[in-house]
């Protein structure tokens, strides 16, 4: 089912897979997301990585960062928060100047995170909003923020240099989510950032472990399945709007 989140700084949910399956599927957002594995495991890739979580393990999905996750025979029980870090700091320049190196990936947090004080500290996050108070904007900014200072403080990664060419994929990452409803393609998209298209496709694959096409389809069926949840157009015009002819 659609996840709803809801209006707060800090949105969460519980998730159970009670067999082996694609828990999650290739994707992205621009919140960033992380998850407490309860039960199960999880074989995670994230960006460029590769990894097994375990019950007691946090994990970080950066903004904009590809992520999938398939549990094992058991399935797997995880509660997950998503958050925004221009919502959370954005109350003087010094904040703002953090959310930018934040978002530009100059800061990045390790995964897995197997720490019990972790653990407690996002568990506190989801009893705070689980509760429900009339001061929950405060309670949950103050548990978010004492739980990222702690992985900042353990898990930060080395700093690096975001390149122009980094900045540029963003902007062909945001030409592809405005357009793969139409008949968009590989080499209209290269021509149009002025890469040749060999390039432009090991490139992408690269970044994203996905080749350009296969990127576009993910997104036509995401927003497919989104307008069959709607249950107002038929199939045919549902696959007519995604870019399917």
């Amino acid at each position: 089912e659609e996840v709803v989140y809801g209006e707060y700084l800090v949105r969460c949910i519980y998730n159970v897979s009670d067999y082996r399956c694609f828990v999650f599927a290739p994707h992205w957002h621009e919140p960033c997301e992380v998850l407490l594995i309860h039960s199960g495991n999880l074989d995670v890739v994230s960006g460029n990585k590769s990894f097994r979580a375990v019950p007691g393990d946090v994990i970080f999905f950066a903004a904009r960062e590809l992520h999938s996750g398939i549990s094992d025979t058991h399935g797997c029980v995880y509660h997950a928060i998503q958050f925004r870090w221009n919502d959370l700091l954005n109350a003087s320049a010094a904040e703002k100047k953090l959310t930018e190196a934040l978002s530009d990936g100059t800061y990045q947090i390790s995964s897995p995170i197997h720490n019990t004080q972790a653990t407690e500290l996002f568990s506190r996050i989801i009893r705070v909003c689980d509760e429900k108070k009339p001061f929950q904007p405060i309670a949950e900014r103050a548990a978010l923020c004492e739980f990222l200072t702690f992985l900042f403080d353990h898990y930060l990664e080395k700093h690096f240099t975001v390149s122009k060419t980094d900045k540029k994929f963003d902007e062909i990452l945001r030409y592809i989510d405005d357009n793969y409803c139409l008949s968009v393609t590989t080499e209209e998209i290269a021509k149009k950032f002025s890469y040749n298209k060999s390039y432009f496709c090991r490139m992408f694959k690269s970044k994203m472990q996905l080749s350009p096409v296969d990127y576009i389809n993910l997104r036509r069926i995401e927003h497919a399945q989104e307008l069959i949840r709607q249950n107002e157009l038929s199939l045919s015009e549902i696959a007519m709007q995604c870019g399917y002819n």
